[in-house]
């Protein structure tokens, strides 16, 4: 998409017509020459970053940073002003008073400084819940006494009088689960502005404060001293309205001030939980509550919700459960926890011997803390019961454990665990990778199910913070687990090592050097976490000399240049993963790495294929996805590796499609193929294969590549026999691109149902630069019964995401509104002919017709000129909206969206959150119609202007 500012293209033409009969000085001619250059430096950034933010912005996840937005309304102001200046060229003695006043200069340093300030943003966007705050899943409030402590907090928040509150209670009673609710009160509140922060116990005033500003959509991360950091925090801060910070889990007290003095900032308030009274008079607050245990009758309920409400026990199991209820003396944690781990047990038996083994394993405990571990090592305990054992431990207890590895209270992705899992080889034999996942996914759920983990969201679970100290308990002799908030500046001594260790994780950490000598005398070490280090440059070569039995070794996200060469001996590696190792060039020979069974090299800077790599014949998972600086693959390397079951090759290059036809375990692919023969040979006979392929020339484009099922076709031109051709078709596509190809059907539709088997399986459509198609689909089609061999009504109906742009030709994308009722994003921009967007048939009689869209999130339209209509003769109702963007749709006179009934509609839905427009088209807007003559007064508090 084009970026809608001109800054200054015919502003310097026309002063550089103006310049050829003056001179200037020699300072005039630097500030003119600097301001050329830096007013093209700025308009090519500014793209950039508009392109990129909107993007980010589509997914309906994510949203800029606020200094990202401030710097685009400077932008916009700059842009402003040259057209301003354009007007005043034609009047006498312009050039003069422009250079001689300053004028000049004052503008080429706002441009310089503009220019400055792109290269400390770090990243632009970020996810929309850190903006405005999220909602937690978490389980209801059990007793009377929670709810009343529910209650008395909000009524302290609300209060003048009170700007800071303190929780506090024994480890597991329910602080944070009673800081959760307080937070989706307050989102629930119009106006509320909720922070979260989780303070782990090796904190760092720097984290702290970078959390903080990312929450609020800043970055600190261009600033290094504290107190400087602390004083823009205070002024983002300052800009946020109706502000609660809630600070979870804190062990000591912290200088306020560090953190930008939110308690100066008008309005805005904290809440803090503690195991310790103490902490909360250091943070001197206002108001402080004691977290008790739960009664006796409501840990039962507790108990019996936990294990499934529908469950029948026989009248003696339920004399066993309400003892083992008693045991845990009211703890909510330790009540979900042997809840959890008896589920699915009936018998009294079991139930009996349980009970023995709890009463056991705590008797003599009188320390609390202690208590509350052995109550929850007891349900690790019952994970082993009808399993295999391998070192001591089930399969289970293996997977529970590895969780510890993760930095505290961490977001933990289930795919990298479950890679990790076939990695240690915990699980049984099954004949696919795919079989494995799905296997890993199963003990996920298991742990999930037994309370030793929590479900954040479908793809990624947590540790409490209690549970991961158990476990970190069992395995203290044999892992070592410094990770999390980068404290860590210095790689641990070869005393701290120790020659019993088996697991260490340094991940996410600041270790900056490995210094030239460290040789750790490590004979059992099998996994070493080194990931997000970002400083760590170099290893020397003594490093790996004891590490004789290292198997799986992580360094993603580092600085690493280069491996030493003593690497090259690491015999018994299975898994070497360098996943966004950008600085890494090359590898030492591989050859001797006879076990590796997984080689990760996406988003290496590596250039050429590492020596030696043809006799890791026992590969099954091989990924250069990203090594843009990879130029070729030796021929007959990949046919070597017989047992691939992944295989990711980059994009620059085209996969040389006949060796990997001969590789019969591939399970997935992602790579670029040349044409569609090359597809079709790919395809053929493989039904099951998962993929993300490209046909066609490299786009150079940012599209998720990683999502299944990925089809895009880039540079093609479908008049040609080759290209139309294909054989094979593609199923169960998910994601499909068409970028700047030719000799596309007028109607889109047609070319998919000749493509695809099932086109109905699209959830991503995404087309760009294809100027032969006129729209998407014939609406007269949906009344005829006798097209094609695909249900005309079915063919959009898993769409929830399409994305147009520069299709010249298309006058209307003719979209039946009722095939759309999953869509969440709609994206259309530079279609300078389109016309309408979606179509409903009006019955005989009817002067109007409801067009429902329940689920769009998002609608981005710009630069359509000629549009004239949302959809014809209809009211669209989306209550569901979140964002709305108009940007140059000047034609548009009614724009008849409503939010919720649409017949009795005066207010708009709460999931609104922002209307984009453009500020030159104020009156535009002032006179648009909309859905309700109310919309304009409503919709006001909600519209930014850019």
């Amino acid at each position: 998409m084009e970026f809608m500012y001109k800054l200054g293209e015919t502003f310097l033409s026309k002063l550089a017509e103006k310049l050829v009969d003056i001179a200037l000085t020699k300072n005039d001619k630097a500030t003119l020459e600097s301001l050329r250059i830096n007013i093209r430096l700025l308009r090519a950034k500014a793209s950039d970053v508009e392109d990129a933010i909107k993007r980010d912005e589509q997914s309906g996840k994510r949203k800029r940073k606020r200094e990202v937005g401030d710097w685009l309304e400077q932008v916009q102001s700059i842009d402003n002003e040259l057209g301003m200046l354009e007007s005043e060229m034609q009047m006498e003695g312009f050039v003069t008073q422009f250079f001689g006043g300053g004028r000049a200069a004052k503008l080429e340093a706002r441009v310089r400084e503009l220019v400055e300030q792109r290269q400390h943003f770090g990243e632009l966007v970020v996810d929309d819940y850190e903006i405005k705050g999220d909602k937690f899943c978490v389980e209801e409030l059990v007793g009377e006494q929670f709810k009343k402590n529910l209650e008395t907090i909000l009524s302290f928040l609300s209060s003048d009088g009170v700007s800071s509150i303190g929780i506090y209670g024994m480890g597991g009673v329910g602080k944070t689960t009673l800081a959760k609710h307080v937070n989706n009160c307050l989102q629930e509140q119009s106006g509320e502005h909720v922070v979260w922060i989780t303070i782990s116990q090796e904190f760092t005033i720097s984290m702290l404060q970078e959390e903080i500003a990312k929450s609020v959509g800043y970055s600190l991360l261009d600033e290094r001293n504290e107190d400087k950091r602390a004083s823009r925090l205070n002024a983002m801060l300052s800009k946020v309205k109706n502000l609660v910070i809630i600070m979870d889990d804190v062990w000591k007290h912290i200088d306020l001030k560090k953190l930008g003095d939110p308690l100066s900032v008008d309005g805005c308030k904290i809440v803090i939980t503690t195991r310790s009274k103490k902490v909360c008079d250091q943070f001197d607050c206002n108001k402080i509550m004691k977290v008790e245990t739960l009664q006796e009758n409501e840990a039962w309920i507790l108990f019996k919700d936990t294990l499934g409400q529908h469950v029948n026990l026989t009248s003696d199991v339920l004399e066993i459960a309400k003892c083992m209820v008693k045991v845990c003396d009211g703890l909510p944690l330790g009540v979900i926890t042997i809840a959890g781990s008896m589920k699915g047990e009936t018998e009294v038996h079991v139930w009996s011997d349980a009970l023995v083994e709890l009463r056991a394993s705590i008797l003599g405990q009188d320390d609390m803390e202690e208590y509350v571990f052995k109550v929850l090592k007891y349900s690790f305990d019952r994970l082993d019961r009808c399993e295999g054992k391998s070192n001591g431990y089930s399969k289970f207890q293996h997977c529970f454990l590895y969780c510890s590895l993760y930095p505290e209270d961490y977001k933990i992705r289930e795919k990298d665990l479950i890679r990790y899992f076939i990695l240690e080889q915990f699980m049984d034999k099954r004949d696919s990778r795919k079989q494995l996942f799905i296997q890993g996914r199963a003990i996920v759920d298991r742990l999930v199910n037994v309370c030793l983990l929590e479900r954040v969201d479908s793809n990624s679970v947590k540790m409490h913070d209690l549970v991961r100290a158990m476990a970190l308990k069992i395995v203290e002799r044999k892992t070592v687990v410094i990770a999390g908030h980068y404290l860590l500046k210095d790689i641990p001594t070869e005393e701290e090592w120790g020659n019993d260790i088996e697991k260490m994780s340094l991940m996410y950490n600041d270790i900056g050097t490995i210094p030239d000598g460290l040789s750790p005398n490590c004979p059992k070490l099998s996994t070493l976490l080194l990931a997000k280090n970002s400083h760590l440059h170099i290893i020397p070569n003594s490093f790996f000399l004891h590490m004789c039995s290292l198997s799986i070794l992580d360094l993603s996200e580092t600085g690493i240049e280069r491996l030493p060469d003593s690497f090259s001996d690491m015999k018994s590696l299975k898994g070497l993963i360098l996943v966004d190792c950008s600085k890494l060039e090359c590898l030492p020979y591989l050859g001797k790495l006879k076990n590796l069974r997984e080689l990760d090299l996406t988003n290496t800077g590596i250039q050429q294929v590492p020596q030696g790599m043809e006799e890791l014949s026992n590969l099954n998972f091989l990924s250069f996805y990203g090594t843009r600086s990879l130029q070729m693959l030796p021929s007959c390397l990949v046919s070597k590796f017989t047992y691939l079951q992944s295989l990711y090759l980059p994009h620059k290059i085209y996969s040389p499609v006949e060796e990997i036809h001969e590789l019969k375990h591939v399970e997935e692919f992602r790579g670029r193929l040349k044409d569609v023969d090359d597809y079709n040979l790919l395809m053929r006979n493989r039904p099951g294969l998962a993929y993300s392929i490209a046909i066609g020339s490299d786009s150079n484009n940012n599209a998720d590549w990683w999502e299944y099922n990925h089809l895009e076709f880039h540079d093609c031109n479908f008049d040609s026999r080759q290209d139309r051709d294909v054989t094979t078709p593609a199923r169960d596509v998910q994601y499909l691109r068409l970028i700047k190809c030719k000799g596309l059907s007028k109607c889109l539709v047609e070319d998919l149902k000749r493509v695809f088997i099932n086109p109905a399986s699209i959830k991503k459509l995404e087309i760009g630069d294809c100027d032969g198609i006129e729209c998407l689909w014939r609406f007269e089609q949906s009344a005829s019964s006798s097209s094609a061999s695909i249900s005309s009504h079915g063919t959009f109906s898993s769409l929830n995401d399409l994305r147009i742009y520069r299709c010249t030709k298309m006058k209307k994308l003719g979209l039946p509104a009722s095939h759309l009722q999953n869509l969440k994003n709609l994206t259309i921009a530079d279609c300078g002919m389109l016309e309408e967007i979606f179509e409903m048939k009006l019955q005989l009689g009817e002067a109007s017709m409801v067009c429902q869209l329940p689920k769009l999130e998002c609608l981005y339209l710009q630069n359509l000129q000629n549009l004239k209509s949302i959809c014809y003769s209809t009211t669209v109702c989306c209550c569901s909206i979140r964002e709305i963007t108009l940007y140059e749709c000047t034609a548009l006179h009614k724009f008849s969206l409503v939010f919720g009934q649409p017949y009795d509609d005066d207010v708009p839905t709460a999931a609104i959150e922002a209307i984009q427009l453009m500020n030159i088209e104020k009156k535009w807007w002032e006179k648009l119609e909309l859905g309700h003559p109310s919309h304009h007064s409503l919709l006001q508090p909600f519209i930014k202007w850019l």
